[in-house]
């Protein structure tokens, strides 16, 4: 029933700029189908694969789409809790939009209860609180902040900052907080700051735990002006063809 509640506010909301759109929702006697605005750019994973890695310029152009959104989500009191690339699609002006709701919750609802968040998610997005309780106060947003530090880093490197061949050792790496930065990797040393920042092991020092604006106001985002990236005033690296109806 949570999906089906979050599906219900995203529909009641007046604007959505940075989420797939709520049309419609249909039902059968099994089945709960729900209709999106068309996003038809394919997701961030099929850029990364094609394009990737990045460089600080395009990659500060999505990343900043993507706190647009979790900043959009946050203020509703919403926490998507599956953040990655195969969840953000490209529209039409080349901009990203957050999808997939399933596993989002009212923060309202679950009261910040830790026990509510517990192994939600993609593995290898999962920020280290969610299969150990935090030994400081639990931030339900900051997981979200977590997982755009993992897609961050995956965007300039097209590869993930914690892998391993089975859950048990990728859950170890992600408690270790050991993160995987290859010495061959030319990366400014704002940009290695802000992944390092999204990627603090406690919930209450992670970039974006207490306030957006540690996050917008971050040196290596300084050229981003915010207002117009909100009014998606910026010209996208890539926006896909037409579509031919």
């Amino acid at each position: 029933m949570a999906s089906v509640n979050i599906r219900a506010v995203l529909a009641s909301l007046p604007s959505r700029p940075w989420v797939a759109g709520l049309v419609d929702v249909f039902s059968d006697r099994i089945n709960l189908y729900t209709l999106l605005e068309l996003a038809h750019g394919g997701t961030l994973a099929d850029l990364i694969q094609n394009s990737g890695p990045f460089d600080s310029r395009t990659a500060s152009f999505y990343f900043s789409n993507i706190v647009c959104g979790l900043g959009f989500l946050h203020r509703q009191g919403i926490v998507h809790r599956d953040v990655k690339p195969d969840n953000l699609l490209v529209n039409a002006d080349g901009y990203l939009v957050l999808t997939d709701f399933g596993l989002s919750v009212m923060e309202k609802d679950t009261r910040g209860d830790f026990e509510d968040f517990r192994d939600e998610g993609t593995d290898a997005y999962m920020a280290p609180e969610l299969d150990v309780k935090p030994r400081d106060k639990f931030i339900p947003q900051a997981v979200d902040w977590w997982a755009a530090g993992v897609v961050l880093f995956q965007m300039v490197t097209k590869r993930l900052p914690f892998n391993a061949p089975t859950k048990t050792r990728l859950v170890e790496r992600i408690q270790s907080g050991q993160c995987r930065w290859w010495k061959r990797l030319r990366i400014k040393p704002q940009l290695k700051n802000i992944i390092r920042g999204l990627l603090k092991h406690y919930p209450r020092q992670r970039l974006g735990s207490n306030c957006i604006e540690d996050v917008m106001g971050h040196p290596w985002l300084q050229d981003i002006n915010w207002n117009m990236m909100e009014k998606r005033l910026y010209s996208a690296p890539w926006t896909p063809p037409p579509l031919r109806l």
